[in-house]
C-alpha cells in the first residue's frame, strides 16, 4: 500500500496521495482496529469482507429510517446472497417492525433461506408471487433492469421508494426511464456519512458502526466461510469466478497476493486441537480461520456450519430423532479436517494413517479413547475407526450434506 498520510487521528488516518484524491473522503480514511468494537483476531477474515460492505448496509438503513421508510410496511431487497444484502437484512431485522424479502437466485435460494435474516425469500421467477397490496421500498443491490422493471409493474403505486445502491447483475444493466411508481433513485454513501458525521460526530459514528458490525459478525460466522489463497493466479481464477456467478455464497475470499505481503499459513503452522475435558457446552472458537493452504486435489469443499434436517434408521425417517437440528461445523485446509459436533472437536489429515487421523475421546461418554483414519475417496470424506469394521463418510448431494453413521443416515443443510 503507497499512501500519504495525512490529518491522522487516534482512530486511524486519511490518505492524501495524489492517486486519491479525486476520491470521496470514505473511499480516503484508514481506520486502526485498536478501539473497534467489532474487530477480534478470530473473526479477522469476516471482518475483512464484511467491514466495507457493511458501512454501506448501515447507512441505507439509516437513510431508510431517517425517512421513516417512505410509509412502506415492506423492505424488497435484490441480490439478496450478496454481502451487502445480507448486512442490510441483519439490520432490518434488528430494527423490527418491517417485513423484509430477499430476492435471489433459485439456486442461492437455499443459503440465503439457511441465513434466517430475510422474512421471505423469493428467487427472480417467482417475484410476482409477493403480496403486491403492501406498501413497499425497494433496494436493488442488482443493477438488473429487467428485475428492476417487473418490481416496478408488480407493486405499481404502492412502491413508495425505489432505492439503487449497487450492480452485482453487471451484464444485466438498461435504461430504467419511464417505470410505473417511484423515479429509481441511486444512493451516494458518502453523503450519509457526511451527514451522520456532522450530527453526531465521528467518534459516535464509527462507534455505532462498530457495534452494529459486531452484531453482523457475531451473526456471520455460522454462515460465512473465509477461504484464503496466495499469489496472481489465485486472483485471477477467484476474479474470474466471481464475474462468471460461479462463487459461492457462502465463500468469503480473501488473497494475499505475495508470500512476502503476509505469510501464508499452512495446515502444518497450526497446533492440532482437540475435545476439551468433558466436552464442549459452547461451540469452541474456529481451529483453521486463519489458515491460507487451499484444499488438496479431489477434497469435497464442506466447510461451513450445518444443522441436521432429516434422519432415517434402517430406512425409516426419525423425524423425532435426538439429532434433528443438532449443528456440525466443518473446517478444512490442506488435507486437514475439523469437525466439531456432539460435544467433541475431531482434529485429522486425510492421509490414510492413524498418526494423523481422529486421536482423541468418543462423543458417547467423552471418555473413552479412539483412534480413526480419514481420507477423501472420489469426493467423499471417509472415517475408518480402528478395530471396528464400520465406515463414516460425508459428502455433498447438490445443497445438502449427506452424513452417513452406524445405523443411520442423516441429511444437513446450511445453518445458524
Amino acid at each position: 500500500l503507497s499512501s500519504a498520510a495525512a490529518a491522522a487521528n487516534a482512530g486511524g488516518f486519511a490518505d492524501r496521495g495524489e492517486h486519491r484524491t479525486a476520491h470521496a473522503a470514505a473511499y480516503r480514511n484508514f481506520s486502526l482496529v485498536d478501539d473497534d468494537p467489532a474487530y477480534s483476531p478470530e473473526l479477522e477474515g469476516h471482518y475483512l469482507i464484511a467491514r466495507g460492505l457493511f458501512i454501506t448496509s448501515f447507512l441505507v438503513d439509516d437513510f431508510l429510517g431517517d425517512e421513516g421508510f417512505f410509509g412502506a410496511s415492506t423492505v424488497v431487497v435484490t441480490s439478496a446472497s450478496s454481502r451487502t444484502s445480507l448486512a442490510l437484512a441483519h439490520r432490518l431485522r434488528e430494527r423490527g417492525g418491517l417485513h423484509v424479502v430477499g430476492l435471489t437466485s433459485a439456486s442461492h435460494l437455499g443459503f440465503v433461506t439457511s441465513t434466517g435474516l430475510y422474512d421471505q425469500v423469493v428467487d427472480y421467477d417467482h417475484l410476482e408471487s409477493i403480496d403486491a397490496s403492501a406498501t413497499a421500498v425497494l433496494v436493488d443491490m442488482a443493477g438488473n433492469a429487467s428485475v428492476l422493471s417487473r418490481v416496478h409493474h408488480h407493486f405499481g403505486d404502492q412502491l413508495r421508494h425505489s432505492c439503487r445502491v449497487g450492480a452485482t447483475h453487471w451484464t444485466a444493466g438498461g435504461s430504467v426511464a419511464d417505470l410505473p411508481g417511484p423515479q429509481p433513485a441511486f444512493f451516494f454513501a458518502p453523503s450519509q456519512i457526511k451527514k451522520r458525521s456532522a450530527e453526531w460526530g465521528r467518534e459516535q459514528f464509527e462507534a455505532q458502526v462498530g457495534h452494529a458490525l459486531a452484531d453482523f459478525l457475531a451473526h456471520s460466522q455460522q454462515w460465512m466461510v473465509i477461504e484464503r489463497s496466495t499469489g496472481a493466479s489465485a486472483l485471477e481464477r477467484v476474479y474470474r469466478a466471481t464475474l462468471d456467478g460461479a462463487v459461492h455464497p457462502e465463500h468469503g475470499h480473501i488473497i494475499t497476493l505475495s508470500a512476502g505481503d503476509r505469510a501464508a499459513v499452512m495446515a502444518d503452522d497450526i497446533p492440532v486441537a482437540h475435545t476439551p475435558e468433558g466436552g464442549w457446552t459452547e461451540m469452541p472458537a474456529p481451529v483453521l480461520a486463519t489458515c491460507t493452504e487451499p484444499l488438496v486435489e479431489g477434497a469435497p469443499d464442506l466447510r461451513g456450519m450445518w444443522k441436521v434436517v432429516s434422519l432415517s434408521a434402517n430406512g425409516v425417517d426419525d423425524p423425532t430423532h435426538r439429532l434433528i437440528g443438532a449443528p456440525q461445523r466443518i473446517e478444512q485446509a490442506g488435507d486437514r479436517i475439523v469437525i466439531t459436533a456432539g460435544r467433541v472437536l475431531h482434529d485429522m489429515r486425510c492421509d490414510g494413517t492413524t498418526e494423523h487421523g481422529v486421536n482423541d475421546v468418543a462423543e458417547f461418554d467423552l471418555t473413552t479413547r479412539i483412534t480413526v483414519v480419514a481420507t477423501y475417496e472420489h469426493g467423499v470424506h471417509v472415517l475408518r475407526p480402528v478395530g471396528l469394521p464400520v465406515e463414516v463418510t460425508r459428502h455433498l448431494e447438490g445443497d445438502q450434506l449427506v452424513w452417513n453413521y452406524v445405523g443411520f443416515t442423516a441429511r444437513l443443510e446450511r445453518a445458524l
